[in-house]
């Protein structure tokens, strides 16, 4: 008996990243701190093709220093369609607290989740973006069409 279902795993243009990445307002920052790989979790946005988000002053992500080297990933799954998709982005980290890049933005474009203060604004200058999608497709004999469920 075949499967009823395909999966199927493409990569992302990067047109596309980019939109999904618009909608996540959520990821996660990779670095390097003292020899070691840390990763935490920001509320972020993307302006202009670049992930800002907003910190406290005294985070190991303020005190990286200019250029940086980060990675930051957002993805979404859905458990019950078993499907999702990841975007990586490779870049270097800025702070622009002080630069005029935020002055333009409001305070709703980042929400941070995390108690205030997180009034210092920093900006990944992307070098790379790459994304994956895994979708599971059901499978249908020739001539068989999926039942119409009218809306509620």
């Amino acid at each position: 008996m075949a499967a009823e279902y395909e999966i199927m795993m493409d990569e992302l243009d990067e047109d596309t990243c980019w939109r999904l990445l618009g909608r996540a307002g959520f990821g996660r920052v990779a670095f390097v701190r003292d020899g070691d790989i840390a990763v935490l979790p920001v509320n972020c946005a993307v302006v202009d093709r670049r992930v800002v988000f907003r910190t406290a002053w005294t985070s190991s992500l303020a005190s990286l220093g200019a250029g940086a080297r980060v990675g930051f990933q957002a993805d979404h799954a859905d458990e019950v369609a078993e499907s999702g998709w990841s975007v990586l982005v490779r870049g270097r980290l800025r702070d622009v607290t002080d630069g005029p890049e935020h002055t333009s933005w409001s305070e709703l474009v980042v929400h941070p989740w995390a108690p205030p203060p997180r009034d210092r604004w920093m900006l990944i200058e992307p070098t790379l973006v790459t994304g994956r999608i895994v979708q599971r497709h059901r499978r249908l004999a020739p001539g068989e069409q999926v039942p119409y469920m009218q809306p509620d």
